[in-house]
């Protein structure tokens, strides 16, 4: 039953409103509008808190995982590999600061809670692995393509990150509540 209710707070989610987000809202088809809606939150102002503060934390991932990216490759080294090993580094990172500052969740179980972000965040990662081989295998494997297509997979897999951290990995909890 709660299965049943997570995919309809999903699809819920997902309905596509053109010009709400403009043109990321090809890439990243929620709204604010819908965001606003979801019952345990204290409403929009609420959401939006943690989006951006979830956005800051996906920039400096990001930002970690294009330079580690950047430089195993100018290295030579496979670009399937550097972006794995790229990608192991900013979901560390990116777990621990959305764990203490987005969500606010300091006493939880760390391991178990770990495993579902690795899987969460391993799933869109596919996706950007899906994005980046389609992007270098249709337009070349120069070092300069094979960059602009991982910043296109992250930013393709940030929209699902954040879904999947808000509605099951941070759900609401008390500790929420004294924000």
């Amino acid at each position: 039953m709660r299965f049943v209710k997570l995919i309809q707070k999903l699809l819920f989610l997902t309905t596509y409103e053109p010009n709400i987000l403009g043109i990321h809202g090809v890439i990243f088809s929620f709204t604010w509008y819908n965001l606003s809606h979801i019952k345990y939150a204290k409403g929009s102002v609420y959401v939006v808190k943690k989006i951006v503060k979830f956005a800051s934390v996906g920039a400096l991932g990001s930002v970690t995982n294009i330079t580690i990216f950047t430089t195993l490759t100018f290295l030579s080294i496979n670009y399937n590999i550097a972006s794995v090993m790229a990608f192991l580094v900013a979901v560390t990172q990116n777990y621990t600061l959305n764990k203490k500052w987005t969500f606010k969740q300091h006493n939880t179980k760390t391991k178990k809670k770990f495993m579902k972000y690795f899987f969460l965040n391993f799933s869109s990662f596919s996706i950007n692995l899906l994005v980046l081989n389609i992007i270098v295998l249709n337009f070349g494997d120069d070092i300069s393509t094979k960059i602009l297509a991982q910043i296109l997979g992250i930013g393709v897999a940030m929209g699902i990150n954040f879904l999947g951290s808000y509605l099951v990995i941070f759900a609401h909890s008390k500790e929420d509540e004294d924000e």
